[in-house]
């Protein structure tokens, strides 16, 4: 199920609850006086109140699987309560108490879509929708060049580099370039499982390129080289390092499938 039809279902549901609640509790409100009206029912009122404020602002805040249990369990303890209500007043003949029951009647259709929506596996298209996406990398190739662009699918390509002023243990390092062809990398703006270098490391490790590699023009932290060129780490760990020029003009990060330790 598309997630754009999901959350206007939900945004749906809320606005049908709630002026479900509006037209029960003034139906009751206006009839208070008379015989008809069960003490019980307030309590109800309340009760059901209590469900849709809670409903709303779980979708609001987006934490529908951390508050899914609660939901459901009140919901179950609600509908008994709601069908209640309407068998009372729906044959009483009062214009008020069958306001209060078209009302109640709208709550339930509003639970019943809340049983669906939120009583769905997690393996399911709709709870997958209710969720935010997480962003991924899709893979295109062509004779020409190679891009990695974000996507939304989980069967994409996902990679990930880190943010500026870190060097990363795991993120994983873009592939290297096919014969006559760019890298265009468009990386996200975070990722997990980094160390902080301090700019006075000492770079120690020599290597050399066996790409040309270029940096990414929005991110200065990278380094920028040439195929054949030597550079000087400060740490051969995880898939991107931290290095410097054989000079000491520049020195970031880059990936470590594009340079080869000299061996002496």
């Amino acid at each position: 199920m598309n997630i754009f039809i999901v959350n206007h279902v939900l945004l749906l549901s809320c606005v049908l609850a709630t002026v479900g609640w509006i037209v029960s509790f003034a139906g009751l409100c206006v009839s208070a006086t008379g015989e008809l009206t069960h003490a019980i029912s307030w309590w109800i009122t309340v009760y059901e109140l209590s469900l849709v404020i809670l409903v709303c602002a779980v979708i609001w805040i987006n934490a529908i699987d951390v508050y899914r249990p609660v939901i459901l369990t009140m919901i179950a303890i609600s509908v008994p309560y709601a069908t209640d209500e309407i068998t009372h007043y729906i044959t009483t003949g009062q214009p008020a108490l069958s306001a209060a029951s078209a009302g109640y009647i709208v709550l339930i259709v509003a639970q019943f879509s809340w049983l669906f929506l939120f009583g769905v596996q997690h393996q399911s298209l709709v709870f997958q929708s209710l969720q935010s996406p997480h962003p991924s990398y899709s893979y295109h190739t062509n004779q020409s060049n190679v891009t990695m662009a974000f996507g939304t699918g989980s069967s994409n390509l996902e990679m990930a580099k880190p943010p500026i002023g870190v060097c990363p243990t795991s993120a994983a390092a873009p592939p290297p370039p096919l014969p006559n062809s760019t890298v265009q990398y468009n990386p996200p703006e975070s990722t997990d499982q980094t160390v902080f270098v301090s700019p006075h490391a000492e770079y120690n490790i020599p290597v050399i390129a066996l790409h040309t590699y270029e940096a990414n023009p929005e991110d200065p932290n990278e380094l920028k080289f040439t195929k054949g060129e030597t550079l000087y780490v400060h740490e051969q760990k995880g898939n991107w390092w931290q290095a410097r020029k054989a000079d000491g003009s520049a020195a970031g990060i880059l990936p470590a499938n594009y340079v080869t330790p000299i061996l002496h």
